[in-house]
């Protein structure tokens, strides 16, 4: 991935760039990104594609997510990884709306 001035994005700025770009797009502060919250709250929602975005377009492990998304254990980022990806399939429990805003999301940060 590249930045506007054609060089190439390390990891570190690119993590930067994605849940920047991410917050922008969802109209949140980062420090809103601590913040607890329940499983089915607009924030988790949120939350959950920017987890997908992290997890499919880096190499940071769910631990690494953990920290940047503040959830206390690595399993609460692998439930909603899978959740989203329950989401995301072509299966008759695919959800549209949540397909056609991840493709929103991927296609503001240009990945």
């Amino acid at each position: 991935m590249e930045d506007a001035n054609g060089k190439i994005m390390t990891q570190p700025e690119k993590i930067e760039y994605i849940l920047s770009k991410c917050c922008e797009y969802f109209g949140i502060s980062r420090d809103k990104l601590d913040e607890p919250h329940y499983s089915s709250s607009k924030l988790a929602e949120k939350k959950r594609l920017i987890i997908g975005v992290l997890k499919d377009n880096t190499i940071l492990s769910y631990r690494e997510i953990m920290a940047l998304t503040g959830y206390k254990t690595h399993a609460n980022v692998l439930y909603h990884y899978k959740l989203l990806q329950n989401e995301l399939s072509d299966d008759a429990y695919g959800y549209d709306k949540t397909k056609r805003i991840y493709k929103e999301l991927l296609n503001y940060l240009k990945l």
